[in-house]
């Protein structure tokens, strides 16, 4: 339990910072392209990741053709693929530590999430996790009212059921913005497999799809 939210916050951060693993002590930076979109052109993934957690204007992607396509970066939800091996959970380890790295009290509040050490997934995934670093409900109810939120789920593939997390867990009641990964192979025979993470908000969908491009992970 924590007397402040700031100290709960500290709390998090202090944890993450000082458990940095040693896969990502060798980490190279990510490329991708994009999944749902003509251009194939590589890009810095932590970069982009980064704009689409910051930015909440329209932008516009120069596509190979010459041709220019709208990107709503302040889309909610955005789901990274990429074969088994690719390094998805360590990117998005190493994602977390700098985004904490670079925090300053105001910011979203990162939260690195395995999914599938979470005893309730489907419907707490959120409040488990906060209640887990020491968060009382009192407190994690404030934080959902007054606080802005990166949320990372990862291993979604290792959950072996489809359901979508973002309306299972009400991930709308929360003022965040969330990246789910999954395994592309768990994908390829699933028809539409967009429904299970397009987040549905007053009758929009809103959600940017990006493909891991796991053969630039290592030089």
């Amino acid at each position: 339990m924590f007397t402040t939210l700031s100290e709960g916050i500290q709390s998090i951060m202090k944890r993450i910072l000082e458990n940095k693993s040693d896969a990502q002590q060798l980490y190279i930076s990510a490329q991708a392209t994009y999944h749902n979109l003509p251009t194939k052109t590589p890009f810095d993934l932590q970069q982009e990741i980064i704009q689409f957690f910051n930015s909440n204007v329209e932008q516009e992607i120069k596509l190979e053709d010459e041709k220019r396509a709208p990107y709503l970066s302040s889309h909610k939800l955005l789901l990274l693929q990429g074969n088994a091996g690719s390094g998805k959970s360590v990117f998005c380890q190493d994602l977390s530590t700098h985004l904490w790295q670079n925090y300053r009290e105001g910011d979203p509040i990162p939260l690195f999430i395995s999914l599938p050490q979470c005893e309730d997934p489907i419907e707490q995934v959120i409040e488990e996790t906060l209640e887990n670093y020491g968060f009382t409900e009192e407190q994690i109810t404030t934080l959902k009212k007054e606080y802005q939120f990166n949320f990372i789920l990862d291993g979604y593939d290792e959950l072996h059921q489809f359901k979508n997390l973002y309306v299972s867990n009400r991930l709308q009641d929360w003022r965040a913005q969330t990246i789910i990964t999954c395994r592309s192979q768990a994908l390829y025979r699933i028809n539409d497999y967009e429904k299970f993470f397009i987040p549905f908000i007053n009758d929009k969908r809103q959600s940017q799809f990006f493909n891991l491009n796991y053969q630039f992970l290592i030089l």
